[in-house]
């Protein structure tokens, strides 16, 4: 695993350079119907993209209409109602919320990192994106070497406390395939078909990487599922929103810990929006990192966990796969064909309406 410090400093960077970027957002959206415009809050392209995703056929049209705005009247554009029904004000959800949450639960996992010999170096949280590779970010695995000795642990969840379920644990295969890069934050890898207690890998609900841009936009939740400080499995919804789309990246305020890298950010849909890799830690006025409690960072691993965010960050699953399927000339073998099932998935994520 790298050192974590150099990827704060990074994002926090990135955050405050963002900063009147994120003040002019967060202005057109609190007052949309009052003059702030849909068009500013996010990419007109991805927010069509989001109403065709959702099925708000009936708005499509007006919404294109106000993009080509030379024919369109300037006040007519901004009172088409795009970000309102998208993001709704109801906090009332049909019960395949939690239905289709509690399928993605089972395709999240705990990255245990170890050592050749089998010491524990660390922990990360990993996702199938195909019935055969896991992602999870390149500070958590940084080589095919390191993968190499290295595990993945599902259905890590306290059920009641003090009782657990039984975990199931697999291996990881870099050697049949791994692919990683630093400043995208990303490793892929297989993992074993058959698990430490002999269950099957092919039984576990994975998640399609949609290529295409505008998977949840500024202001929507998302939800994190997540194995934070290596502690059973814990989930943040419904209280998270993105406050900023840019390049590859966007930010969103959430509840993660030391651990939680390499979670998925989900939308309210359960689709793979960003892979959450690193936070905004908050400072104090002499740039001391902070603790929830208000003391000083110390600079130990042991107090990563207790460390106070301002924001976090997510890579955008897009730029993800974009940058994969340019390599992808590089692989060859088994490898290649697990790569293809990756580029070739179609299936809604967590198709579980047959099964009840």
């Amino acid at each position: 695993m790298k050192a974590i410090e150099p990827l704060f400093k990074e994002t926090e960077n990135r955050y405050q350079r963002r900063a009147s970027q994120r003040e002019r957002r967060q202005e057109h959206l609190n007052s949309l119907g009052e003059g702030g415009d849909w068009r500013e809050v996010d990419d007109p392209r991805r927010v069509l993209k989001r109403l065709v995703d959702l099925g708000m056929t009936e708005i499509v049209s007006e919404a294109l209409a106000a993009v080509s705005a030379p024919g369109v009247p300037e006040t007519e554009a901004l009172e088409v109602p795009v970000l309102e029904r998208i993001m709704g004000e109801s906090e009332l959800l049909g019960v395949e919320f939690l239905l289709r949450g509690a399928m993605a639960t089972r395709s999240v996992g705990r990255v245990v990192v170890k050592s050749p010999a089998g010491k524990v170096l660390g922990f990360g949280t990993g996702f199938m994106v195909t019935p055969r590779l896991l992602m999870t970010n390149n500070h958590v695995l940084s080589a095919a070497n390191e993968a190499q000795s290295s595990s993945i642990q599902f259905d890590f969840i306290e059920l009641r406390r003090g009782h657990f379920a039984p975990v199931q644990e697999f291996k990881l295969e870099p050697t049949v395939f791994f692919t990683t890069d630093g400043p995208l934050d990303y490793s892929i890898v297989a993992v074993a078909e058959t698990g430490s207690n002999g269950s099957r890998l092919s039984a576990r609900p994975w998640n399609p990487l949609v290529a295409e841009s505008g998977k949840a936009l500024v202001g929507e939740r998302i939800n994190i599922i997540q194995h934070p400080a290596g502690r059973p499995q814990e989930a943040s919804i419904r209280q998270n929103k993105i406050i900023d789309v840019f390049e590859i990246f966007l930010h969103y305020s959430s509840d993660t810990e030391r651990g939680s890298s390499g979670a998925p950010a989900f939308n309210d849909q359960w689709v793979v929006a960003a892979l959450h890799h690193s936070g905004v830690p908050k400072r104090n006025e002499n740039d001391d990192i902070l603790l929830i409690n208000g003391d000083v960072w110390d600079g130990s691993q042991a107090s990563l966990p207790l460390i106070a965010w301002v924001a976090n960050e997510g890579v955008r699953i897009s730029s993800i796969v974009a940058q994969v399927e340019g390599r992808a000339d590089e692989v060859s073998g088994e490898g290649r064909e697990l790569l293809d099932e990756l580029f070739a998935a179609e299936t809604p994520p967590f198709d579980f309406v047959e099964e009840r």
